[in-house]
């Protein structure tokens, strides 16, 4: 019965994942393939379908897919059940139940007259909802007991051997309701397996033993093997690991979500018939189709007799010289190797050997104290020990250690400061503390909050800032809190991340030459160079034109440009670390040299009415890129009218109307983008 006490503290697991099922019930099933036979395991996803499919059973369908590696044109199906499978008969039981707990569980869940939590009903509602926690309590325990025992699933049939398979072929098998679907309609279920998907189970690992008195708790790898194995066997060996047997009647389970949640490893705690004898345990892992794996390795270990009282401290006391020490022990009852005398720096550790004191030893002197000393006396044995409160002794100090020299250190692009220096040499040194400034005549601050206890430390400064050196000094602390006075001052250069700041164009004009530019230097102090760019309007890209130095004039003229061109103008400036600004705001200008030195001569205008045309010809000795003709009717503005190659020296204009006055005019455009004046003359038709 103690059994059942296991599973009621696990019933409210299994109703609420009953209760947690999709609204429509369905069949689910796993498989196991075997060396000849493929095992199916099943349950239903609801306690009213399982309580309607223990009435009318299952149908266990298997479809062939495929055949030496090739799927099938048509599926070869074969119903493996003659009949629908039901539990078996209660007859069936008798037997079974009373050589198994589980078989007694599920065979009560199934045929049981009753499985109420009570019968102490106060209306009819409350006697329909306790009916209702009863099917579902009746539902939970039978499929945990199918779970723990494969043959109690057969009985249950919520199991099938399928002992035909074929090595070469795989099959979709298929679980199927028999409960007509005007009742209920219950989804079935499947799985695709054949033989050659057949895996040994693995085997339990990193089995743990912790011994006691006459007691060892047991622990081994659980959260890897979930899926695999439902419950574990331990069994133990007394006679050296030639023969083990079962700690318990009953496979170990987890009782307790909650339990399984907290860690990922199984416990089993096991008494020993006696102290000091050598056991050995190792253990299997179970699976829902009853597979047992292979034994993992054994441990071994022996209980003891721990050592019952801890030695106490009756005198601690100094001359400022040496430290007298006594303490207190039972001489009998407790089994002790001996005496350790452990000090530190802290009372928590770390404890060093400093003597090891006989069994009848009860006092010790250290003549080589340190400033600060906390004792402790430990009793021990083979297997076990206990230690006393420590105490704490100190020796008077007011003088402070040296001070600390060799500070050095770099500092990277982030602005992480790497520093080191020399170790002092006082045995009562408890650490340094570092200090920090950004500027070297003003207060340093302490940056480490604890005393730093080796020669080196990290710290983190702001690179992004206009302070160009981080300063630093160190002092050290002994355990009296003494402090020496500070290292000399020692500065790092930070590293340089920020651009200077750009320049400006404090003017722009066109002169003879060209366009002159003048600007204003940044005013970041490590600035060495300017660069100009320039880009014509119709132009994409920026183009240098001009290097300047810091010691350059700030006045620049560009002379290589066309003539009537709109031209835009950049400076940026570049620090000593190759940090270059952002650009200033663009400035515009052009050149107003526009107007060549000749202009077109003996310009003509014929006025050809018998053609109905005017001819235009002219002169023009220069190399010219092209010809502009403007043209004006009467009242009308003048304007571009057309434009000819630079070789052509008449024009023909065949728009024209009778009875009209018409002024042309002729301009040149030479080569460099100069333009001649406009010759104008004029003509009656």
């Amino acid at each position: 019965m103690r059994h059942l006490m296991i599973l009621t503290l696990l019933a409210t697991q299994f109703i609420s994942v009953a209760q947690g099922q999709d609204n429509k019930p369905k069949i689910e099933v796993l498989a196991n393939a075997t060396e000849k036979n493929i095992m199916l395991r099943w349950a239903p996803s609801s306690p009213i379908a399982w309580q309607r499919l223990n009435e009318y059973g299952y149908i266990v369908e298997r479809v062939t897919v495929s055949r030496n590696g090739e799927l099938l044109n048509t599926p070869e199906k074969l119903i493996l059940t003659e009949a629908p499978l039901k539990p078996r008969p209660l007859n069936d039981w008798q037997g079974i139940v009373e050589r198994n707990d589980n078989a007694a569980v599920a065979a009560q869940a199934i045929y049981g007259e009753t499985f109420e939590l009570t019968e102490n009903y106060s209306s009819d509602i409350m006697q329909v909802v306790n009916k209702s926690i009863e099917l579902e309590q009746r539902f939970s325990f039978a499929l945990f007991a199918a779970d723990q025992y494969f043959f109690v699933a057969q009985m249950s049939a919520l199991s099938f051997i399928d002992h035909t398979p074929r090595a070469n072929e795989k099959y979709l098998y298929r679980v199927k309701s028999a409960v007509p679907v005007e009742i209920e309609d219950i989804d079935m279920g499947f799985v695709y397996v054949g033989l050659e998907d057949r895996k040994p189970v693995p085997k339990i690992y990193d089995l743990q033993a912790v011994f006691g008195n006459r007691a060892v708790v047991l622990s081994w790898e659980r959260e890897n093997f979930d899926g695999i194995y439902n419950s574990f066997i331990v069994e133990k060996s007394s006679d050296g690991g030639k023969t083990y047997m079962p700690v318990s009647d009953e496979p170990i389970i987890n009782a307790s979500k909650d339990e399984i949640d907290k860690s990922r490893r199984a416990y089993k705690l096991d008494s020993l018939a006696e102290n000091n004898k050598t056991y050995y345990y190792r253990v299997k892992g179970i699976t829902a189709f009853g597979e047992t794996s292979p034994p993992s390795d054994s441990v071994s270990g022996s209980g003891f007799m721990p050592i019952a009282a801890a030695p106490n401290f009756t005198k601690w006391i100094t001359d400022n010289v040496k430290v007298d020490l006594e303490w207190q022990f039972p001489s009998q009852g407790t089994e002790i190797t001996g005496f350790r005398i452990e000090r530190s720096r802290s009372e928590n550790g770390p404890y060093q050997v400093i003597e090891s004191a006989k069994l009848n030893d009860r006092s010790y002197e250290d003549e080589k104290p340190l400033a600060t000393n906390y004792y402790r006396v430990v009793a021990y044995n083979s297997r076990s020990q206990r230690s006393s409160f420590p105490v704490l002794v100190q020796l008077e100090d007011s003088i402070p250690p040296v001070i600390p020299n060799g500070l050095s250190g770099l500092i990277d692009s982030v602005g992480t400061v790497a520093l080191t220096w020399d170790q002092n040499a006082e045995d009562d040194l408890l650490g340094y503390r570092i200090y920090r400034s950004n500027f070297k005549n003003a207060e340093f601050v302490q940056v480490t909050k604890e005393a730093v206890e080796r020669n080196n430390w990290l710290d983190t400064v702001n690179v992004k800032t206009l302070t160009s050196s981080v300063y630093y000094q160190i002092s050290a602390v002994d355990f009296r809190f003494n402090e020496s006075e500070r290292s000399p001052v020692f500065s790092l250069r930070r590293p340089d991340v920020l651009p200077p700041a750009p320049p400006v164009f404090r003017g722009i004009k066109s002169v003879d030459v060209g366009i002159q530019l003048s600007y204003t230097k940044s005013p970041s102090a490590d600035t060495e160079k300017y660069f100009i760019y320039r880009r014509g309007i119709n132009e994409e890209g920026w183009t240098l034109i001009r290097e300047n130095s810091t010691i350059d004039s700030t006045i620049f003229i560009d002379q290589s440009i066309q003539p009537n061109i709109k031209y835009f103008y950049t400076i940026t400036a570049k620090d000593s670390s190759g940090l270059e600004s952002r650009p200033s705001e663009p400035v515009a200008g052009s050149s107003i040299k526009t107007i060549s030195e000749r202009d077109p001569e003996r310009l003509k205008i014929e006025a050809d009415r018998s053609e109905k045309r005017v001819i235009l010809s002219w002169e023009f000795d220069s190399p010219v890129e092209e010809f502009r003709i403007y043209r004006k009717r009467e009242n009308d503005v003048l304007e571009l009218y057309k434009t000819v190659a630079g070789s052509e020296k008449v024009f023909y204009d065949s728009n024209v109307q009778i009875n009209s006055q018409y002024q042309y005019g002729v301009q040149a455009v030479v080569s460099g983008g100069l333009f001649s004046r406009v010759v104008f003359s004029t003509v009656n038709f």
